[in-house]
């Protein structure tokens, strides 16, 4: 089985013997999802299809944790795993409108009722709060993302992400995305459960308003100015008001502690509308800040291998003093492009002086990793093993930091202790075919030929048709 990098979805396509492809749905940056038929159960699923097939194992990090479980106003997710070396991961077909669909940038295109309005946010309070009693953070809460029927809402594309590396850059975020981003996490993607409290108050602020506070990467990041909901929407109470200015708190401990506490507020707020008022009041306009939304550009101008015009922007942001995050997509930009030198260059300039308090955590963590990978490219394994131990040290439940440690480890012929640190992620989430292998490899270096032939064949139950996997069994076995 074979992991497929070159597939190319299309309908009435079979994926091995379990899926027919019948209806394209949609498209997103994880993916694209289809309408399709389970061949084996004959029943009619949503079936994503992740574009970076060589990281898409990662997805069961979290997304397990979310099989099977079911809540009203969350998609279900049935399965996930590989057919014919293809990820594909299986979902409840749910065919509704997509929220952004319905609304543009004054609000619903048909009017809502007070009732309706309330109904939705009260829906999509209830699907985060459900989700944060997981302990998973949704970390995409947008409208694009919030599926419509009948007034009722569904919830998708949660838990199944997190865990890709270089989301920061594989998976730009679009404009519209960056309006919902929480400061802490605007720039770094480090996801806190609270941060979804961030992005429910801008839904909430919309819902209102028919806009969001922010537009752009810029004005997140920089704190422009907005003005409350109850300046744009004169029937606002000042409850509510408080309620929604509450979630958008730019410090993370002045937010909502909990969706619990958010959805009491909430309520509470919601009854001391004036209902009559509320629907007749006309909202007003309010003139927008504009900026260019230059990291904007920058990630998608890099997620597309346009080098040079990511770095004409980049030059003219870093001579106009933008340092930090100029720096950081600068060294980005070197690191793809494979002049690892410059970039680690970009990061040494980088003055985490000048970041701002509520993100300089999530930022640091962000350029040490780049520079953890950076020593993996060119060898330093020396370096790179002691920033992920400063960065599993800080974050001791990320599988990934915890993976690159013990990749590091094994390039340091260090393979008793990167077999630990891989076997503890085997049990947390068992059934990622990278981690199997690996130690596998590890039990070989050592001569543990037993244990590195349990490991081989495991694998191979994933991806019968790795064969490399196959060559060392043959090797070992002889």
């Amino acid at each position: 089985m074979k992991k497929r990098l070159d597939f190319q979805p299309n309908e009435d396509i079979c994926i091995g013997d379990k899926y027919r492809l019948k209806t394209f749905i949609h498209t997103g940056s994880f993916g694209s999802v289809w309408k399709a038929e389970n061949l084996i159960s004959g029943e009619v699923v949503a079936l994503k299809i992740p574009i970076n097939q060589e990281k898409a194992d990662h997805t069961l990090s979290e997304g397990k944790h979310l099989i099977g479980v079911r809540h009203p106003n969350l998609i279900t997710l049935n399965w996930m795993g590989r057919v014919e070396g293809l990820f594909v991961i299986e979902m409840e077909l749910y065919e509704g409108s997509r929220l952004s669909d319905l609304m543009d940038n004054k609000g619903f295109k048909e009017p809502k009722t007070f009732d309706e309005i309330k109904d939705i946010a009260i829906q999509i309070i209830e699907g985060i709060e459900f989700i944060h009693s997981k302990k998973i953070s949704h970390g995409d809460i947008k409208p694009n993302n919030i599926l419509l029927r009948n007034n009722n809402i569904k919830l998708t594309d949660f838990g199944t992400s997190k865990f890709i590396d270089d989301v920061y850059v594989d998976t730009p975020y679009t404009l519209g995305t960056w309006a919902y981003i929480a400061p802490e996490v605007a720039g770094t993607h480090k996801r806190y459960l609270n941060s979804d409290i961030y992005s429910l108050g801008v839904l909430l602020y919309q819902l209102l308003t028919g806009r969001t506070p922010h537009q752009t990467s810029l004005q997140v990041i920089n704190n422009y100015y907005f003005p409350s909901p109850k300046e744009i929407n004169p029937s606002i109470t000042e409850d509510m008001d408080k309620v929604v200015l509450k979630c958008l708190e730019r410090n993370p401990e002045e937010r909502y502690q909990s969706v619990a506490e958010l959805k009491k507020d909430f309520i509470k707020a919601w009854r001391s509308l004036n209902i009559r008022r509320f629907n007749e009041t006309k909202i007003q306009e309010v003139p927008q800040e504009q900026d260019k939304a230059w990291i904007e550009k920058v990630q998608t101008l890099i997620s597309g291998n346009h080098f040079s015009e990511a770095d004409k922007i980049l030059d003219q942001q870093l001579v106009q003093g933008h340092n930090p995050d100029g720096f950081f997509y600068k060294a980005i930009s070197y690191y793809k492009q494979r002049s690892n030198t410059l970039a680690l260059e970009c990061l040494e300039k980088i003055n985490m002086e000048e970041v701002e308090s509520l993100r300089k955590d999530a930022f640091w963590e962000a350029v040490l990793n780049l520079k953890g990978k950076i020593y993996l490219k060119t060898k330093k394994y020396d370096k790179a093993n002691a920033v992920f131990r400063i960065l599993v040290e800080k974050n001791p439940d990320s599988i990934d930091y915890s993976y690159k440690l013990a990749s590091t480890l094994a390039l340091m012929h260090h393979e008793k202790e990167a077999i630990l640190i891989l076997e503890k992620i085997n049990l947390d989430t068992p059934g990622m075919l990278t981690v199997i292998k690996k130690i596998g490899y590890a039990y070989d270096q050592i001569r543990d030929f037993k244990k590195a032939r349990s490991y081989y064949l495991h694998a191979l139950t994933i991806d019968p048709d790795d064969k490399h996997l196959k060559k060392r069994l043959s090797i070992i076995n002889t």
